[in-house]
């Protein structure tokens, strides 16, 4: 488990302040990536979306 950090966090209860909170903090974490791992993480997350959005296409269609 040495790539993982415990920490205490406080994190608001309204959805909004939260999404906005965790795009940021994701926003400064793919400004730390290497241009390699940025890429493979696009690459990540388009593959992902593309399945996704087949499944979705799938369970509509019944």
């Amino acid at each position: 488990m040495d790539k993982f950090i415990i920490k205490p966090s406080i994190e608001p209860t309204n959805d909004y302040d939260k999404a906005k909170n965790e795009f940021i903090q994701a926003c400064i974490s793919i400004n730390k990536l290497s241009p390699q791992e940025k890429e493979r993480l696009f690459n990540e997350l388009v593959t992902q979306s593309s399945i996704s959005a087949f499944i979705d296409f799938i369970n509509h269609c019944r």
